[in-house]
């Protein structure tokens, strides 16, 4: 596959998994037939069955090295003190699981549980907590139970927070290994208080803003996060004014991401509406003013424009078909933090002790070699077969991708990383 991008070319070239870049010149030579001394060795002369061997058993090994080290989540309760229109788990929320909180004996089970998955890890432990909104004053103590035994068993955390009381659990917090707190910010005021609403109907900007000051006086890294649809995008100049005028943009341990929010269930017969949104995303994120938004849906392609490109082949989508357990207050495994609660597709259970069901195995199946159309797809070393999440809400079948025409995505990517390189190479003049 060969991607033209300004003046350079980008060749995806078989299962070997070459990514690379070329000249306008030898793209152009190799698209006519001839390929050059430059291109020679990201070719072979294998027969296409023995370079399919071969990327398996890369695929194995990498999965194999992968799954050593666990990546972690505890979601802390299924509740929330916020009422956002957009939200994900709003359907397979019931009453029994909002009022539940896990308890410190399920905790422990769950810690159980991840050190038996992290017993081959010679690295950082990454463990998320999540929800609903795991901070809440009513699930301090719990929290605060959670994030000791972590820190005295070696976990790095991620906090997953809306930011409302955010304020409660810093001195914990800032006490700890933390990769970082993701905090949601959904454009400036008029717009985020529509969106990000509390239980009584009332806004939640000035209080999450606030907390996040408080947050920076610590020194707590942060990610603030904006998901972009058209309402955000049009006021998304107000919002970086804002950040400028508090400082935030200049602060080191504060980083942005401009997320494309798209529906639960996305409308594959209608993706161009889909397209549109995610090529304004980028176009936005390329004005002058508003850079410093990171808006990277295939961030591993953005290796490609270091100084040493290298890029390794996606041979499955994400870490829930390698590594990822996301441990609910109900002692069920999940494989994703967006499945919580989709209990007929959980992969096993933690209590009273861990084990795993027949999905487990179907996601670990779930790699580009296991599907008919990856096998065949030029882009399958990209998209790695698609979110399986997005495969059972769509098509009710995880080994089914939910495929749209990933080339419109990859290709506005490739050029929006290109102009944002370039942009950067001339601010250092």
């Amino acid at each position: 596959m060969v991607f033209a991008v300004k003046d350079k070319y980008v060749l995806l070239n078989g299962l070997s998994g070459a990514v690379f870049f070329v000249d306008k010149k030898t793209g152009e030579q190799l698209l006519e037939g001839t390929v050059t001394e430059e291109l020679k060795p990201f070719f072979t002369n294998l027969r296409p069955e023995e370079e399919a061997e071969k990327a398996q058993a890369f695929c194995s090994f990498l999965m194999k090295k992968t799954a050593l080290c666990a990546d972690s989540t505890i979601a802390v309760t299924y509740d929330c003190n916020l009422r956002c229109p957009y939200c994900y788990e709003v359907w397979v929320k019931s009453p029994q699981m909002m009022n539940t909180v896990i308890d410190e004996s399920t905790v422990d089970k769950a810690f159980t549980a991840m050190e038996e998955l992290n017993a081959q890890c010679s690295r950082e432990k990454p463990l998320t907590l999540t929800g609903g909104e795991p901070l809440m004053m009513k699930n301090a103590d719990i929290v605060k139970y959670i994030l000791r035994k972590g820190d005295d068993l070696g976990y790095k955390f991620t906090l997953f927070t809306n930011g409302v009381e955010l304020h409660s659990f810093l001195p914990e917090i800032s006490s700890l290994n933390i990769e970082f707190v993701q905090i949601t910010l959904d454009g400036p005021r008029s717009v985020h208080d529509g969106r990000r609403i509390s239980r009584s109907g009332k806004g939640t900007f000035d209080i999450i803003v606030r907390n996040i000051e408080k947050a920076r006086d610590m020194g707590i890294t942060l990610l603030l996060r904006t998901n972009s649809d058209p309402e955000v995008l049009s006021q998304i100049h107000e919002l970086a004014l804002f950040y400028r005028e508090r400082g935030w943009i200049d602060d080191p341990t504060v980083h942005f991401a401009m997320i494309h929010l798209c529906d639960q269930i996305p409308d594959i017969e209608n993706s161009e509406k889909l397209f549109s949104i995610y090529r304004q995303v980028l176009d936005v994120a390329l004005q002058e003013d508003l850079q410093f938004f990171e808006a990277s849906p295939y961030v591993k392609l953005a290796s490609l424009y270091t100084e040493r490109p290298r890029f390794w082949p996606s041979f499955w989508n994400c870490a829930a078909v390698t590594n990822r357990y996301v441990f609910d207050p109900f002692g069920d495994v999940y494989p994703c933090r967006a499945m919580l609660g989709w209990k007929e597709h959980r992969i096993g259970v933690y209590t009273p002790e861990l084990s795993f069901n027949g999905n487990m195995q179907k996601w670990r199946d779930r790699t580009i070699f296991s599907m008919d159309t990856c096998r065949e797809c030029e882009l399958a070393l990209v998209c790695g077969g698609g979110c399986g999440y997005q495969s059972l809400l769509v098509n009710e079948d995880l080994s089914t991708p939910a495929c749209i025409d990933i080339k419109q995505l990859v290709t506005p990517y490739l050029e929006y990383m290109y102009e944002r390189r370039n942009a950067h190479e001339s601010a250092q003049g």
